[in-house]
């Protein structure tokens, strides 16, 4: 049975080093492909912040900023408007972490 939500999928290297990867069903349904990206990138960001402070405490240093890479140019855009409108406002407000 299709459930209609999307999938996604992340990882992140270490210089050369693939240090984490995931591929997760997301736990809500999108209305649009670039609120789905929006999502992902909003769960990679997630990912990114625990390998930081995980580095961290473990290892004692502190990494440079992570950048996230998307391929959607909707939810890239999404993500850099400070300003919620009228095609983003039912998104949830956990979303908005990134």
């Amino acid at each position: 049975m299709e459930d209609r939500k999307s999938t996604f999928g992340c990882y992140f290297s270490l210089g050369s080093a693939s240090i984490s990867w995931m591929s997760r069903k997301q736990k809500s349904v999108t209305l649009s492909t670039a609120e789905a990206e929006y999502i992902a990138a909003n769960m990679a960001s997630y990912e990114a912040v625990w390998l930081q402070k995980l580095s961290s405490e473990m290892f004692g240093i502190t990494l440079d900023t992570t950048v996230i890479l998307c391929d959607n140019q909707s939810g890239i855009h999404l993500s850099k408007n400070l300003v919620f409108h009228d095609h983003s406002k039912h998104i949830d407000i956990k979303y908005h972490y990134i």
